[in-house]
């Protein structure tokens, strides 16, 4: 597994190398681009969707806008019913994490709310290597903070950084084999944004059916418990959620923003761009039946899940893939969600056989040229920059979450099971 652990930082180390001088020379050379689009909030932009006194200062900051944003939002009685403001497309556990910051000013609530997250997901990584010796475990940890994801999640101080976090920590306590808490953190987590419920997945392979319902009635408590204390009552709050909720899948949203959109239903639109007969038509039938598209892959992760033959990390990654990617509109920092099924995968002490070890190898290369940053326009050096171009990331990142559920699904079908030294790769009944 050393050997293994070895190739994912060069391949990551190479690829980022190659990365960032290709988005220098498109940016300074091409004019295509520009460096600075790792980083979307810029300092000359101006006040989004909410009053001009709510912000530090309107025009030349850098605002750190999905933090700003939702700070201002979440501090009201109700953060669905915030006049001027941005529709709350959060569940309500995520105001209630940074309510003890409201009594701070705004630069330093985001320097703690940085801070903790960082740390809450750096002690996730820490206890989640744990059979990797602390020099080599440190440099894997502060490779992550060279990642794509991490930047982009820095630079819009978005809640991903919490809602990864917690995922992380219930990821490193299952290696601990403490899978009572584990599930704890999953359920939190899915209480900030839903989407993180999926890898409960993870204790249905398990045959956990335990920690499945803890993991459910934690989700379920924390996120109707807030509902009742804010102004308007529960049900009010309640319907107002779902609404705002469901609103935040806005189709032509994610071809506006297709730059900064890395997913499958954006992927679809870039392969449009084209204009190719025959491949032109089929990516828009696939388009207009998205749906059902879902319904077809996530059934293939039912299938991965369910097989016994299939390894805990395949199902982790095969979850993270369909998290990451299936979403009309999915932002760079949600890929930060790639360390749970990468932190499994890293602190293997051995494999089952050949087989595994092959897809295993080819998965972690995979993941380290997806954590490379590349927002770099297609066709250069002919394209021109904008919101709506098709970038390198929109058209790789999602094509690798497919590739990664597609092999993890065929590698269930052609892995012997024997037992592997790791014990999180075997079911809790064993």
């Amino acid at each position: 597994m050393k050997r293994l652990r070895s190739e994912f930082q060069v391949v990551f180390l190479a690829t980022l190398v190659t990365s960032f001088v290709a988005m220098y020379a498109a940016s300074e050379y091409f004019n295509v681009a520009r460096f600075s689009q790792l980083f979307s909030f810029q300092a000359w932009d101006g006040p989004g969707p909410m009053p001009t006194e709510a912000y530090p200062n309107p025009v030349g900051v850098h605002f750190f806008g999905d933090f700003l944003l939702t700070f201002r939002t979440a501090a009201h009685e109700s953060p669905y019913f915030a006049a001027g403001y941005f529709k709350f497309a959060y569940l309500p556990f995520s105001a209630v994490v940074i309510s003890p910051l409201f009594f701070l000013p705004i630069w330093f609530a985001f320097l703690v709310f940085l801070v903790l997250g960082i740390g809450a997901i750096s002690y996730g990584l820490w206890i989640g290597l744990s059979n990797i010796d602390p020099p080599e475990r440190l440099v894997l940890m502060l490779t992550m903070c060279l990642s794509g994801p991490f930047l982009s999640m820095l630079d819009r101080g978005n809640f991903s950084l919490w809602l990864s976090a917690f995922c992380v920590i219930a990821a490193g306590l299952l290696t601990r084999q403490r899978s009572g808490v584990a599930p704890f953190f999953f359920g939190l987590a899915a209480a900030m944004k839903l989407y993180p419920i999926l890898f409960m997945l993870i204790f249905v392979r398990r045959r956990d059916y335990r920690g499945l319902a803890v993991g459910v009635a934690t989700f379920a408590t924390t996120t109707a418990l807030p509902l009742f204390f804010y102004s308007g009552g529960f049900m009010r709050n309640f319907s107002e959620l779902i609404s705002q909720f469901l609103s935040s899948a806005d189709t032509s949203h994610a071809m506006r923003i297709r730059a900064y959109n890395n997913s499958f239903y954006s992927l679809l639109g870039t392969i449009r761009l084209w204009n190719v007969p025959f491949v032109n038509e089929i990516a828009a039938f696939v388009q207009q039946q998205y749906f059902g598209l879902l319904i077809a892959i996530s059934i293939l992760i039912l299938f991965v899940t369910l097989r016994r033959n299939s390894a805990e990390w395949q199902t982790a990654l095969a979850v993270c893939s369909f998290i990451c990617a299936a979403p009309q509109v999915s932002a760079a920092y949600v890929y930060l969600l790639f360390l749970v099924p990468l932190g499994m995968m890293l602190n293997q002490d051995g494999v089952r056989d050949k087989v595994d070890h092959k897809h295993m190898r080819i998965a972690l290369w995979l993941i380290a040229i997806l954590l490379v940053p590349k927002g770099i326009p297609l066709w250069l050096p002919s394209s021109e920059w904008t919101p709506a171009a098709g970038t390198y990331a929109g058209l790789v990142n999602p094509s690798i979450c497919l590739f990664l559920i597609l092999q993890a699904a065929w590698a269930s079908l052609f892995t012997r099971r024997v037992p592997s030294r790791n014990q999180h790769d075997i079911s809790i009944k064993e």
